[in-house]
């Protein structure tokens, strides 16, 4: 991947791609009062660049879980840092991930504010229905870092192959092909189902 062997050309091209969308935007709708940003690498690195170069205030929530592990890449603890010291607003969604930030930037002194993820109103509360069989869903990125793999082996211990229990996978990724043999390795083709990439409508559905 380009991004693991380049990642600064990576970064960079990101940023000139995302200022001509910048710029179309601009053309079009008018200059905006503030940007937002959902990640640092690279989509609050472009902002923070626009940023700077525009003078419009950037909103920054982080969300990648890869800052919380113990070996994070130096350009991705330097894109972090750039970021946060250009955004208005810096935000985390969980204090584990705010204080696995402070940990890595500790040059930067900038307030680190944390507003977990919310559940979009779409999402209507629907009673649970009393049937025989029990449904587990998770959805996320097949990588490493959401270590499906876990929950696979979690599952075939903690639920027999007889048990009406199903476990169904939503997401796409690298992982997604020994996920499939690691399923078929324990024999629980039946009870567990990679259902793919989802639509926002059968995610809904599948929740």
């Amino acid at each position: 991947l380009m991004e693991d062997r380049f990642p600064l050309i990576n970064r960079d091209g990101f940023v000139r791609n995302m200022e001509k969308l910048y710029l179309e935007a601009v053309d079009k709708k008018g200059e905006p009062d503030v940007l937002y940003a959902h990640f640092s690498c690279w989509a609050g690195f472009a902002g923070a660049v626009l940023s700077q170069k525009y003078k419009i205030p950037l909103v920054t929530i982080e969300h990648f879980g890869g800052l919380l592990e113990n070996n994070v890449k130096k350009s991705i603890i330097s894109g972090v840092s750039y970021t946060r010291k250009n955004s208005k607003q810096f935000i985390a969604v969980s204090e584990n991930l705010r204080q696995s930030i402070k940990r890595l930037d500790r040059k930067n002194t900038e307030e680190i504010r944390v507003i977990p993820n919310m559940v979009d109103s779409c999402f209507l509360y629907s009673p649970r229905n009393n049937k025989e069989n029990i449904n587990i869903l998770s959805i996320g990125n097949l990588n490493k870092g959401k270590d499906f793999s876990t929950l696979i082996k979690a599952f075939c211990v903690a639920f027999s192959k007889e048990e009406k229990v199903c476990l169904r996978i939503g997401g796409g990724g690298p992982e997604e092909a020994s996920l499939k043999a690691l399923i078929e390795e324990n024999e629980r083709v039946e009870q567990i189902t990679l259902l793919g990439r989802l639509t926002r409508a059968q995610t809904m559905e599948e929740y």
